[in-house]
């Protein structure tokens, strides 16, 4: 069963309760039964308990995406409605306005907000000759490669947890191996090299797509 957190309670007796939905808030096709009513009791041994990882906390993460949100990804939003009457001629007196300049602060906006964890929409964002340099499209990458490790880390965390109950509940041995994926630690051995000028933008680029051979780590056991 899967559940949101946030549909669990605990009691005063310490127990903890997973709530069911609420009638309506079912499908057309799914039947309540009132006997959920009063939620299910969850075995604390048989939960795997997971979060975000400490360098990227929720209310960072929420933040992220509220100031992503508040950018129109057509770039309508910075463009004023007389610009397309003017385009098409049904307005001569309006005044001059430079769509490229509109577009750049869209990105500018839309990268400033995903700058904590590095995101550039595979370079979309910050694209050569537009308004960053290379090393620090490269250093991003680096930081959005950490991003993406740091929440693979914590799947391979929660994989280990769910593997583990079903070990205990039905004698279940798995083995789970990870091939050519980096880890948080080896990320940021990589963003401290490419600080002190060992890496070459090449490298980083390969880095940042998991198939650098010089760099690529053994594989390893995730469970």
């Amino acid at each position: 069963m899967v559940f949101e957190i946030d549909c669990v309670r605990h009691t005063g007796t310490g127990k903890l309760i997973q709530d069911a939905p609420r009638p309506e808030d079912l499908p057309h096709w799914a039947t309540w039964d009132p006997a959920w009513e009063q939620g299910a009791e969850l075995e604390p041994d048989r939960i795997a308990q997971v979060s975000l990882p400490d360098a990227y906390p929720r209310d960072l993460i929420e933040q992220v995406f509220r100031d992503l949100a508040e950018v129109d990804g057509s770039g309508a939003g910075l463009m004023p409605s007389w610009v397309m009457e003017q385009a098409f001629g049904q307005r001569q007196d309006a005044p001059s306005f430079d769509a490229a300049e509109a577009e750049r602060t869209r990105r500018l906006r839309v990268a400033q907000a995903a700058l904590r964890i590095g995101w550039t929409a595979r370079e979309t964002l910050l694209a050569p000759n537009t308004f960053t340099s290379e090393y620090y499209r490269a250093f991003r990458e680096l930081r959005f490669l950490h991003f993406r490790a740091s929440l693979r880390e914590r799947a391979e965390e929660a994989l280990r947890q769910v593997l583990k109950i079903v070990n205990d509940c039905c004698d279940f041995t798995v083995s789970v191996m990870a091939h050519g994926v980096y880890t948080p630690r080896e990320v940021e051995g990589f963003i401290q090299r490419f600080k002190d000028g060992e890496l070459t933008l090449a490298e980083v680029s390969d880095i940042h797509f998991e198939k650098a051979p010089e760099t690529q780590v053994e594989p390893r056991r995730v469970v």
